[in-house]
């Protein structure tokens, strides 16, 4: 088909034709019917390493949500069926100085001197809080103390003197007078550490000096080390258990 274009310029009159080589024909491969390919097709003519990232560009997505709940069915799961623990005795160290041998072999005596232990109970030795550190360590270490009283999660605390005399004023520590047996009580007269309260004016032993206690006597400390007992702990029993272990 021809088609003519008059133009006028500068009285004359032009005739323009324009070619059908200037419009696609159509038969052209824009207007081919095309046959989409399937996955098996596509993946056929790709190497390994392009079918790998073919797949996970077009199906990560899936992959994600996939894994992701694959994960939280399995946290799930061990989560209902994991056997429940019952902590028979937790032991809090701060600023500890025990090598680990020392841990390990005081926790294992402790499972033999603690009465009623099974298969599901633990004891617990957190060594874990530093004071005697850099502003940040000592800091978190603080926050986390906090965190393990105020959830009465810590049964026995071995501290510095200086943590002790201020955790027995905040009502935290129990008199040990009140707690121990008259034989461990005469025993230990001259390692107990009495302290008058400034709220009730009443004075009672609120802590035992370790520096004459097993693992504790190899060590020469600047600021000696105690051990008490927590106010609201429940297993006063297994906490003077503890205490008899060490002397």
């Amino acid at each position: 088909m021809l088609e003519l274009k008059v133009q006028k310029k500068k009285g004359v009159v032009a005739i323009m034709d324009y070619d059908k080589k200037s419009v696609l024909n159509n038969d052209a491969d824009i207007y081919k019917h095309r046959e989409e390919k399937t996955l098996k097709e596509t993946l056929s003519t790709m190497t390994l390493i392009e079918r790998a990232s073919y797949l996970w560009e077009y199906y990560k997505i899936i992959a994600i949500i996939v894994l992701l709940s694959i994960l939280f069915i399995v946290y799930i799961l061990a989560t209902i069926f994991k056997p429940k623990t019952n902590t028979k005795l937790n032991v809090t160290i701060i600023d500890n100085v025990l090598s680990f041998e020392e841990i390990d072999s005081f926790k294992n005596d402790l499972y033999s001197r603690i009465d009623n232990i099974v298969d599901q109970d633990e004891i617990m030795i957190n060594s874990s809080l530093v004071f005697n550190s850099d502003p940040i360590t000592e800091f978190n270490s603080r926050q986390a103390l906090i965190i393990f009283l105020t959830s009465n999660e810590i049964d026995v605390l071995i501290a510095p003197e200086s943590e002790i005399l201020n955790y027995a004023q905040q009502g935290v520590l129990a008199p040990l007078t009140d707690e121990l047996p008259a034989d461990l009580n005469k025993a230990l007269t001259n390692d107990l550490l009495y302290i008058t309260l400034e709220e009730s004016d009443s004075v009672a032993a609120y802590g035992v000096y370790l520096k004459n206690a097993r693992f504790f006597s190899n060590y020469d400390l600047e600021e000696p080390l105690l051990l008490s007992i927590v106010s609201s702990s429940s297993k006063k029993n297994n906490a003077i258990e503890c205490i008899r272990y060490f002397f």
